[in-house]
């Protein structure tokens, strides 16, 4: 008898995209790790009559990890206390930590409930370099879904101050060297130089970018061109499957067997980053 696990999904209401599957009542048979065609007739059944059976779901922008985040957890204790997640039963009895919900739920309970949700899969939106070991931690400690996370890099300091100095090759370099030591996903770019005009650099008076030319106290520094030398920066290094460099990924290719495990100046994380830079 072989002892790969197996596992019938009967009777739902299957929706696979990807092979052209849309609202087909069938059995789904797995075998290992594996959908396969058919099982024996014995193998273990799971009644799904009336449910949709479909791929696990994909949250390509949320915050769940991150120093911002990690200090929204510590607000309202109140929601904390009105909304407990016990901690659930595992196999042989063991048992998993609680947690709790609210605006923001702890790390334990965002995986419970995004798995409850049909989630296997979701992407922190917007982690600074400097927050980058912590959002790590904190997605260490989310069960069950895989996870990343993009790194912010569109109004970086240091890459404003080599554009500024005409050092194109070397801002480029730096944002190359950054996104692969983060270990992040992706570059996230939001407003490209805004949050700089903001701050009074330069001298401006202005309080936002008006247009991809504008420049930033430098004729040097606009928002294209930190576009145009962060993108030079993600395609510079290798990007993990199914990823645009400067794009939040989408559900191809984003499955389990692409997640990768990472050592590095970071720590450990599990999911879907792409490898470091030598």
């Amino acid at each position: 008898m072989s002892k790969t696990p197996r596992l019938r999904i009967a009777g739902g209401t299957v929706y696979d995209p990807a092979n052209g599957v849309d609202g087909v009542v069938r059995d789904v048979c797995i075998e290992g790790d594996r959908i396969v065609a058919e099982l024996p007739p014995g193998a273990p059944r799971l009644d799904a009559r009336g449910m949709v059976v479909m791929p696990g779901g994909v949250d390509i922008h949320a915050h769940i990890a991150g120093s911002s985040v990690n200090h929204a957890r510590r607000l309202l204790p109140e929601e904390h206390a009105a909304d407990p997640t016990p901690a659930p039963r595992l196999d042989g009895g063991a048992v998993a930590r609680s947690g709790t919900g609210g605006t923001l739920p702890s790390t334990f309970a965002t995986g419970y409930r995004y798995a409850g949700l049909g989630y296997t899969t979701v992407m922190e939106a917007a982690v600074a370099p400097l927050a980058a070991r912590h959002a790590h931690a904190e997605l260490d400690d989310t069960p069950i879904i895989d996870a990343g996370f993009f790194v912010l890099l569109g109004n970086d300091e240091y890459l404003l101050r080599q554009l500024a100095a005409g050092e194109a090759a070397r801002a480029r370099d730096y944002a190359a060297w950054l996104l692969g030591t983060t270990r992040a996903y992706a570059i996230k770019i939001v407003n490209p130089g805004g949050i700089a005009v903001w701050k009074g650099v330069g001298g401006s008076d202005r309080r936002n970018v008006s247009g991809l030319d504008d420049t930033l106290g430098s004729s040097a520094v606009t928002p294209r061109k930190i576009l145009e030398v962060l993108a030079g920066a993600a395609n510079a290094r290798p990007t993990p499957p199914g990823a645009h460099p400067l794009q939040q990924p989408g559900a191809a290719g984003e499955r389990r067997d692409h997640a990768r495990e990472h050592e590095g100046p970071l720590g450990t994380t599990r999911a879907l980053h792409a490898p470091a830079i030598p």
